[in-house]
């Protein structure tokens, strides 16, 4: 989400907002890792960490 947009309640999130959200948080790891499982495959080995905050679990303290 855009900066701007991180504290406002759901319903007023925008669409473009929530776009960002979804490509840095989602599809931007979905295309490294899935970029990395050839190489991991011709290696037979490799491993995926993803890491993230805590917030995924608490959410924000406003």
């Amino acid at each position: 989400m855009k900066s701007d947009d991180f504290y406002l309640p759901f319903e007023e999130v925008s669409l473009d907002s929530w776009n960002i959200g979804i490509l840095g948080n989602l599809t931007i790891p979905f295309l490294t890792i899935r970029a990395f499982i050839p190489i991991m495959k011709e290696n037979k080995k490799g491993s995926i960490i993803n890491i993230s905050s805590h917030y995924g679990i608490v959410g924000n303290d406003q």
